[in-house]
Parts: C-alpha cells; sequence; structure tokens
C-alpha cells in the first residue's frame, strides 16, 4: 500500500510526501532495514528541518536534540512519528529556541509507550528509548546554518 501526505507550509504552498508502508509488495518492511538516518547542515525553513533518509526497524520517532559538549545531546526540540521502514525527506517540525548556526542531534528512537506520542524526560527516560545499532546510538549531528520563513505566516 501506498501512503500519500500533503503538508500546508504557507497558503497555497504544500509539500507531498510518499510512503511505502509496511507490508506493501516491494517495501521494505521493518525487519529488512538496518537503522540509520542522514542529514545536512541546513536552514531551517518555516520551523523545519530535512532528513534525507531514514531507516526504522520498527515504529518510532526522529528527534532532533540540541547538541551539547561531552554528553552529545540535550532536551527535544523536535521529534515526527516514522513507521517502520525505509523514509526519504523526512521533515521534523522544531521549537522556537533553535538559534541559527546551532548544532543539533537527529535521533531514532522507538515508539513503546502510548502510541503515536514521543515520551521522553528525566522522569520516564526509558518509555521510548533510543534506537541503538551494534551498541552505538543511532545519531547524526548537523547545523542550522540559517532562519528561513517564519512558520506563523
Amino acid at each position: 500500500m501506498i501512503s500519500l501526505s500533503l503538508n500546508r507550509i504557507l497558503p497555497g504552498l504544500f509539500t507531498a510526501g510518499v510512503m511505502a508502508l509496511s507490508g506493501a509488495a516491494g517495501a521494505a518492511t521493518g525487519n529488512d532495514v538496518s537503522p540509520s538516518l542522514s542529514v545536512k547542515d541546513q536552514s531551517e525553513s518555516f520551523g523545519r528541518v530535512t532528513l534525507h533518509n531514514v531507516d526504522m526497524p520498527a515504529n518510532g520517532f526522529v528527534v532532533i536534540h540540541e547538541t551539547r559538549q561531552g554528553d552529545g545531546h540535550g532536551p527535544v526540540v523536535g521529534s515526527a512519528f516514522a513507521q517502520a521502514g525505509h523514509h526519504a525527506k523526512v521533515s521534523v517540525a522544531l521549537d522556537d529556541s533553535v538559534q541559527q548556526q546551532e548544532q543539533l542531534t537527529a535521533m531514532l528512537h522507538l515508539d513503546t509507550a502510548e502510541r503515536y506520542e514521543f515520551e521522553h524526560g528525566s522522569d520516564h527516560p526509558h518509555l521510548d528509548p533510543p534506537v541503538e545499532r551494534e551498541g552505538h546510538q543511532v545519531t547524526r549531528k548537523f547545523t542550522v546554518t540559517d532562519i528561513v520563513g517564519d512558520e506563523s505566516g
């Protein structure tokens, strides 16, 4: 089965995404993919950043964290649900705290608690845990090079 989604960015401006859902003929299922993600330095465009490719072994989330020296990642500044499988051009909405030239960390998390709701925090650190590959969290750092547009417009 193929899913088409349209996202309204501005009046009259939409982005479209096409995704093959797990179990479709020829589509990658979660068991067929190794967890990975790819993202490049980019402008934040109307409150969003885009990851080029995301491979999820199970339903979960693409989570964007502030990057901190030493421990690697800080507070969450955005997240988007992703079904198991391969996804291209995954768009993630960010909160207003992100600044130009800020380094962020994209990380994959499993959806193990309430479905479709990313749950995290110091009081529940293991609700939606990070995805690991070969004993390491699946992460990629990138920089927001510029802030373009205003998502309220």
